[in-house]
């Protein structure tokens, strides 16, 4: 991919981007409609890092984004930006059932993102299993980032039902990988093998973040490389986890034909193949605009560049991503 030319070979993510207005014959679009995200995370070593992902989520275009924390960190991340809704309601130092307020506010939500800044504590940990089983009873989309990704190395029946994007960076992986005790493919040696087995064996959607990002759904692979930054600083995952989030909550609307949408692929495909096609769609888009942020931001500050002036620069890498030619 450079500036102005995408690499991807099966899917336009840009088809999953909602318009201002559905055009006639739909209803109007509501506040929510554009996505509403919630951001499962935090503990009070690392409570920087779930705040940065909602806020990525909130760039990107998702109209609401709501955090669920520890209730001992969900003042200190109240006081990041006005634009987040936090919820205290998880324990971080008390062995508790997931509390029913925690629950609703699943029902309300198009995607749930857990791991940014989660921590292992165990007690939190346990909470967080029994919030990801009733997300996969509601049947809703999840992403899964950072210490979620430890949390589901622990167990594998976390993800193997459900609709699952996984986002590893690439020593995640490894540790994932290595965690199945039949794994036929060495990660170390086959890299594009392991990812299309992971999926294969999960059933779920993988990002591989690395210097090339590999992206993997149902039986369809695209890379991503090039554009990107050298750096490579802490909470650019948590940004990059966002933007799954956001891009995923759309690929919900678009699923549900909230407008005249559009096929993501011009060939003709399979029920089956389209449903891969349209999750793979999401971390590809994902990847894109959080590859020009860090390019543009990069540009601007060079070795000083940190998480923070990314994310100052997703809403003009999102313009540009609207504009690249496709293959």
């Amino acid at each position: 991919m450079s500036k102005n030319k995408s690499q991807l070979q099966y899917v336009d993510p840009r088809k999953l981007v909602p318009p201002y207005k559905p055009g006639k014959g739909y209803r109007p679009f509501h506040k929510g409609d554009h996505g509403r995200v919630m951001v499962v995370g935090g503990c009070q070593d690392y409570s920087g890092a779930p705040a940065m992902a909602a806020l990525s989520a909130a760039r990107t275009g998702a109209d609401m984004v709501h955090i669920l924390c520890p209730k001992e960190v969900s003042s200190v991340i109240k006081t990041y930006n006005p634009n987040l809704m936090v919820h205290g309601y998880l324990e971080e130092e008390a062995s508790k059932p997931l509390p029913n307020k925690a629950i609703d506010l699943i029902d309300r939500m198009h995607v749930v993102l857990v791991g940014c800044g989660l921590g292992r504590e165990p007690k939190l940990l346990e909470q967080v299993k029994q919030l990801i089983r009733e997300v996969h009873r509601k049947g809703k989309p999840l992403v899964i980032d950072a210490d979620g990704l430890f949390l589901v190395s622990q167990d594998h029946s976390l993800i193997t039902t459900g609709d699952v994007t996984l986002t590893p960076n690439y020593v995640e992986f490894l540790r994932l990988c290595k965690s199945f005790d039949d794994f036929p493919v060495d990660p170390e040696q086959d890299l594009l093998g392991s990812v299309k087995h992971l999926t294969k064996t999960t059933g779920c959607k993988v990002l591989l973040k690395n210097e090339s990002d590999i992206v993997s759904s149902g039986g369809y692979v695209e890379q991503i490389d090039e554009i990107g930054s050298p750096r490579r600083t802490s909470g650019q995952g948590d940004i990059l986890a966002g933007c799954v989030a956001a891009f995923t909550s759309w690929r919900v609307a678009y699923q549900k034909h909230l407008w005249d949408v559009e096929p993501l692929n011009k060939s003709r495909v399979e029920d089956s193949d389209r449903r891969a096609l349209e999750e793979l769609a999401a971390p590809c888009g994902a990847s894109e605009v959080v590859r020009l942020a860090s390019s543009l931001a990069f540009d601007q500050k060079h070795r000083s560049m940190m998480a923070n002036d990314v994310l100052d620069r997703v809403g003009d890498a999102f313009e540009l991503f609207l504009e690249l030619q496709r293959l």
